[in-house]
Order: structure tokens, then C-alpha cells, then sequence
């Protein structure tokens, strides 16, 4: 099963530049994370598992270089269209949800695992421009729970279309169904990691037991 270690680390590393940002996100829900990260990559790419660990400092890294903003919409960040779609809890875990529209990328991007040289020709190939672009990511506010849905949209283009571009080949995920949803991948050590594409909308659910991506896919479109 391929799983883009950049984007585990880049979740991370973006829900860091929300609490910056005034999110409340707290810093033992994300250092929770940080590690359940690597065991999590661990149990899907067993051969470079020792490269997940390295990544994530580098993403914590740029997230905490990133620059603080004030989100302007109160103390849960930034919202769009993308993010309204992300559950706010699901089995014990409360999410705090955020989402930044295309132009913000530049703000927003290395912390969240996007850059320019990957979305370009995706955006060149359909005809469409950042302005097409919207991000999203819901991270978990419990003390003692660690869970991320990342969710990526490029309106009017397919997700099965610029999934692999994103460095997720479905293809090499496990399919089954999962709240009602045929979805692609699965748990592994109680931490799973699940690719939902629905429509134009990309969904990454990471860091959470089969039960909780249920719960969670279940409130999804």
C-alpha cells in the first residue's frame, strides 16, 4: 500500500500552524501525534519506516517557521466549503476543523504537504489554476486521542483523477467499505490510514481505529 509519508507529516505540521494561529488545538493532542505518526507509517511502509520519523521533525520545522496570521473567524481558524464538510467529533475524538482556498497556499502549503511543483501539472492537465484549489484538515482536540482527516479538492476534476498525482496510488490500496463508503485502505496497530474519493473531494483519514473511521465516514458527502 503506497501512503505519502510527506502528507502524515504535513498534517501534522499544518495542525501546528493552526494552533500558532490561535486554534486550540492543544500540544499534547499533537504531540500525540507526532507519535503515532511513525507508527502508523511504520505499519503501512515497512521498507523506509525509518525515514517517517526524519520527515516529521522536517515538517514540525516548517510549520513552526510558518507565519502566524490572524485567522479571522474566531478562535477555530479559518473555514471554507471543504472544511464544513469534516465532521467536529466522531467516536471520542473532538475535531477542531480549518480550510484554506487555493490562494493561500503559499501561507499554508509546506506545513500542509502541498507545494507547486506537484499541483501545477495536475492543475495544467485539467485545465484549471490555484484558484481551483481548496484544503482542508480537521485535527483532533483531545488530550489523549490522536486523529486527522486532510481533505483536498480540485473543483471539477475527478479525485480518482489527481489522487496518484498527490502521490496516492489507490490502485495499491486495499478496497473495502467502511461506514457506507467504498473506501481504500486499512488499520493497522489501531492506526489506520483510509483514502475516500468522492466526487472532486479527496478525504485522508489518519491516525484512527476502524470504529472511529466509520464514525467519521459516515458523516462525510
Amino acid at each position: 500500500m503506497t501512503i505519502d509519508r510527506r502528507l502524515l507529516a504535513g498534517a501534522l505540521g499544518l495542525s501546528l500552524v493552526v494552533a500558532a494561529c490561535g486554534g486550540s488545538s492543544t500540544p499534547s493532542s499533537a504531540a500525540g501525534a507526532a507519535t503515532a505518526a511513525p507508527a502508523a507509517t511504520a505499519a503501512a511502509t515497512p521498507a523506509t519506516a525509518t525515514e517517517a520519523p526524519e520527515e516529521t521533525a522536517e515538517a514540525t520545522e516548517e510549520a513552526t517557521a510558518a507565519p502566524t496570521q490572524d485567522a479571522g473567524t474566531g478562535s477555530s481558524g479559518e473555514m471554507n466549503s471543504l472544511a464544513e464538510k469534516l465532521p467536529e467529533k466522531a467516536g471520542d475524538i473532538t475535531f477542531e476543523r480549518v480550510g484554506f482556498d487555493g490562494d493561500k497556499l503559499g501561507i499554508y502549503g509546506a506545513a500542509a504537504g502541498l507545494n507547486s511543483a506537484e499541483l501545477d501539472p495536475i492543475l495544467k492537465a485539467n485545465g484549471k489554476t490555484i484558484n481551483d484549489v481548496n484544503f482542508a484538515i480537521a485535527t483532533s482536540t483531545s488530550q489523549d486521542k490522536a486523529g486527522m482527516i486532510y481533505a483536498i479538492q480540485i473543483e471539477g476534476v475527478p479525485a480518482t483523477t489527481f489522487a496518484e498525482g498527490m502521490n496516492q496510488d489507490l490502485g495499491t490500496m486495499p478496497k473495502t467499505s467502511i461506514g457506507g463508503k467504498d473506501v481504500y485502505g486499512e488499520a493497522a496497530g489501531g492506526f489506520g490510514f483510509f483514502a475516500y474519493p468522492k466526487d472532486d473531494m479527496l478525504f485522508l483519514i489518519l491516525l484512527v481505529d476502524e470504529k472511529t473511521a466509520a464514525d467519521i465516514l459516515g458523516q462525510l458527502p
